[in-house]
């Protein structure tokens, strides 16, 4: 098993068969690459996936679905490490870091208030 880290979406899906999505080192979604790509359940996957040309999603342009600036890794905030520039945040997302679980066969997600259920 190999890995390969990279911050491009379009290109881990043609070089990967499941894809691991990080948000200041914690794992928000976990799933084989045609899956992750068609049926995207964490809000900021939904936001890396955005801008890949022929995506075949109708998602609105990345700035609308994330906003503001990320946190300091040194002192990332409570809860949910995306819950500041998460447009479905809420006081449950400041107060409890959500756990991954399973969503899909081989569909993992950590997120308390997912896009779109996997299910």
């Amino acid at each position: 098993m190999l890995g390969f880290i990279a911050h491009d979406l379009a290109v881990v899906k043609n070089v990967s068969d499941r894809i691991m999505v990080m948000y200041l080192g914690k794992g928000c979604e976990l799933a084989p690459s045609a899956e992750l790509i068609s049926r995207p359940a964490h809000p900021y996957t939904r936001a890396l996936i955005a801008p890949i040309p022929g995506g075949g999603l109708d998602l609105p342009p990345a700035d609308t679905l994330i906003s503001g600036e990320p946190p300091s890794p040194v002192d990332p905030p409570s809860g949910c490490r995306f819950r500041t520039r998460c447009p479905r945040a809420s006081a449950r997302c400041a107060e409890q870091e959500p756990r991954i679980r399973q969503v899909g066969d081989d569909h993992w997600l950590a997120c308390h208030h997912p896009t779109d259920s996997p299910d």
